[in-house]
């Protein structure tokens, strides 16, 4: 019996686990095989394209540029004669008709060793109307007015005789008559002017020319006159065309504004006649600084000499 009762119980057991559950437990979920997807190659999304770099910002259109000629190089104008050069007489205009240019051939001469050579030649003194120095015992590019400009009286520093210059008859002693003489200090045949000579020249000439009515083509060289001599030196006289150059410029340029003003001398009356000889004339530099240019008037100083004012005579030379 027993073995009867074990068989029925297992047999009800077999019989209970295999039935259908009910209630409120859900099904059971399907194979694992079943939900797996299909295994893919992983690929990465294609790179994005590059963005484009920003164009730059167009630039506001500008005004076409008008073309403006440059203005016109000035030109030196020639001015008058200051008046610490004009003759203490009246300036004979018809008088002058040319310039002649010397040079001392000396670089240590001045006005007072000129004026003493010539007076030794037989000379009435200083035999040319101005002396332009050289800065050695002179001042460098100083006009020195001779006595013989002072009194507007003929020239000794070109003798000529009668004959034919420059395509035109002159009588005998016509450079000395009737050309103003210009001397520049310093030997020219082994050295060359310095360049405050060469403005004041070139100021000088252009400043008579205009004055006195004289073309810039009638300025000469000493040796182009006479044939004879070397003056005014080969260094000097390469340059005069450029200085007849310069000075038509200047004249054709018309009248120029007058230099600024600088001390004066006033110079006791007994002593005028040595300054008019150039013989007081390096003692008036030093007075003055060794500046400017050498100007004087007679008059009464006070006790003491020289006296200087604080207005003098232009310096556009």
């Amino acid at each position: 019996m027993q073995r009867i009762a074990c068989v029925a119980s297992v047999f009800v057991l077999v019989a209970c686990g295999c039935a259908p559950r009910t209630g409120s437990v859900g099904s059971a979920p399907p194979p694992l095989l079943a939900t797996r997807a299909a295994r893919t190659t992983y690929r990465p999304p294609p790179p994005l394209p590059p963005k484009p770099l920003p164009l730059p910002p167009r630039p506001a259109p500008q005004p076409r540029p008008v073309y403006v000629p440059p203005p016109p190089t000035p030109v030196a104008r020639a001015e008058g004669l200051p008046s610490y050069l004009r003759p203490n007489s009246s300036l004979l205009r018809g008088k002058w008709q040319v310039i002649v240019v010397h040079h001392s051939a000396t670089t240590r001469d001045n006005v007072k060793t000129m004026d003493r050579h010539h007076r030794n030649q037989g000379w009435d003194g200083l035999g040319y109307h101005f002396v332009i120095g050289n800065g050695v015992t002179t001042g460098d590019g100083r006009i020195y007015k001779g006595h013989r400009w002072d009194s507007q009286k003929t020239g000794a520093h070109c003798r000529a005789e009668a004959g034919r210059y420059f395509n035109v008859h002159r009588p005998k002693n016509f450079f000395n008559e009737h050309g103003v003489g210009i001397c520049l200090i310093g030997n020219f045949e082994d050295d060359r002017p310095t360049a405050k000579q060469m403005a004041s020249l070139q100021q000088l000439t252009a400043a008579l020319c205009s004055e006195l009515g004289i073309s810039a083509d009638k300025v000469y060289g000493h040796g182009q006159v006479t044939g004879s001599t070397a003056c005014p030196g080969r260094s000097l006289s390469a340059q005069l065309a450029g200085l007849r150059s310069h000075v038509a410029q200047r004249v054709a340029a018309g009248p120029g504004t007058p230099g600024a003003l600088v001390a004066r001398a006033c110079v006791p009356r007994n002593l005028r006649a040595l300054v008019e000889t150039g013989l007081l004339v390096d003692e008036l530099v030093d007075l003055l600084g060794g500046t400017g240019h050498v100007a004087w008037v007679a008059c009464e100083p006070p006790a003491g000499g020289l006296a200087l004012a604080g207005q003098g005579w232009p310096t556009g030379f």
